[in-house]
């Protein structure tokens, strides 16, 4: 529902402040192999490495997302190169449709 709720406002932002000129996009991942989830992993028992491995098994692509990944989509969102995207959100997700 949150995500939703992003997506609908981001929208709504895009339409409402592209004739100045600003663009409003979102970016949406799925799972990221950051310090927060391994440390998630670990309050519950689970060893991060093997965990992590298991969860990259759900994706398409075959692993889950690293930082980078995300900060790819950002910077081409941010860039010249994504000029006439307004109001969208964007799906960083190997595969795997964001829940």
């Amino acid at each position: 529902m949150t995500k939703a709720a992003i997506a609908s406002l981001t929208q709504c932002m895009g339409m409402d402040h592209a004739h100045q000129g600003v663009r409003i996009n979102a970016v949406a991942p799925n799972e990221v192999n950051t310090p927060m989830l391994r440390t998630g992993f670990a309050k519950r028992g689970f060893d991060p490495d093997t965990a992590v491995a298991e969860l990259g098994k759900t994706v398409p692509l075959g692993r889950i997302a690293e930082p980078e990944d995300i900060t790819d989509v950002i910077l081409f969102l941010a860039s010249d190169a994504a000029r006439y995207m307004c109001g969208a959100v964007v799906e960083v997700n190997g595969g795997k449709p964001v829940k």
